[in-house]
């Protein structure tokens, strides 16, 4: 044998288990020296949805959903953008650690904390 095989009684299943339990790294092979594939199996939900509470039940929505959702409100596009376009441009605040140099995004600040 060599120094990295590993020869066991209990199932190939059950040993690998608990040699990736202790950290290691094992890979199973067939009686051929090929390494076998394993398929990592599907998740699945535990249990169906819960259907979605009820807007404006008195009991505060316990009940199954009786109650209809509320239309959005109608935005007018040309509206907004014009709101947009009226508001004053924002610069990013500058990163307190690269000598003043304005962070650009929200993951640049969160990699430069």
């Amino acid at each position: 044998m060599a120094p990295t095989v590993l020869i066991s009684r209990s199932p190939v299943d059950t040993t690998l288990a608990v040699l990736r339990g202790e950290g290691y790294a094992p890979v199973a092979e067939t009686a051929d020296g090929t390494v076998c594939i394993e398929k990592a199996r599907p998740r699945r939900a535990a249990a169906p949805v819960p259907t979605p509470r009820g807007i404006g039940t008195r009991d505060g929505g316990r009940d199954a959903a009786t109650g209809t959702a509320k239309a959005p409100a109608a935005i007018d596009p040309d509206a907004l953008a014009a709101q947009l376009l009226a508001a004053p441009p924002t610069t990013p605040e500058p990163a307190p650690f690269s000598g003043g140099v304005p962070i650009a995004t929200d993951t640049e600040e969160i990699l430069a904390g």
